[in-house]
């Protein structure tokens, strides 16, 4: 097993192969594909899963404004997480004023005003700040994202030189395409008080 770990531009992308500007990707079953994006904070909505990092005082409330957030859907399996990380036991009685480092992953309730709220196990809820100027980062695996000239990272088996077997394939998206605009509905005409004469 070779790595194979390659930042070429995007040339061809479809659902069995990719070509880039130094070899040809071949995909079966088993290869895992994800798409990158940053996107703003008004792309959280209540349901989707969420992971951030920040820093907590002795009552577990979050302390100053988040300012990266990752962005996923949670499965089956997915066990949410609210984990302080202390230096040593009793570290919030010895010194109340300190604040600890959280490592936490929970689902979204709801964001609104610049202020997430997310659910944790034993419904436990957290409300967070989040600054205007967040980066939201969106995975999936949706590749008809792609386009040409979005950077690819790749990992998988080298069959031959120019060709790789890939395990994993990674694109990033400068942002997260805007949605499309509904379409304005056609206004009915108006009647009016005086008609053509004949």
């Amino acid at each position: 097993k070779l790595p194979a770990d390659s930042k070429a531009p995007l040339r061809l992308f479809d659902e069995n192969r990719l070509k880039s500007a130094r070899e040809v990707l071949a995909f079966d079953q088993r290869t895992r594909v994800s798409v990158v994006a940053t996107t703003s904070p008004e792309a959280l909505k209540p349901g989707q899963g969420v992971r951030f990092r920040a820093k907590v005082d002795k009552n577990g409330a979050i302390v100053g404004a988040l300012d990266n957030i990752d962005l996923f859907v949670p499965d089956a399996m997915f066990q949410p997480k609210f984990d302080v990380t202390t230096a040593f036991s009793g570290f919030f009685e010895d010194r109340p004023g300190d604040q600890a480092p959280l490592q936490a992953e929970g689902i979204v309730v709801s964001y609104a005003r610049g202020q997430l709220t997310v659910v944790f196990d034993n419904n436990r809820r957290v409300t967070a700040t989040v600054s205007p100027s967040a980066q939201v980062n969106v995975s999936n695996g949706d590749y008809a994202l792609a386009k040409d000239g979005n950077p690819v990272t790749v990992t998988g088996h080298l069959l031959k030189p120019g060709q790789v077997l890939a395990e994993s394939v990674s694109v990033s998206l400068a942002h997260l395409p805007a949605p499309k605009p509904a379409t304005p509905a056609v206004a009915e005409p108006t009647s009016t008080t005086e008609e053509k004469k004949e």
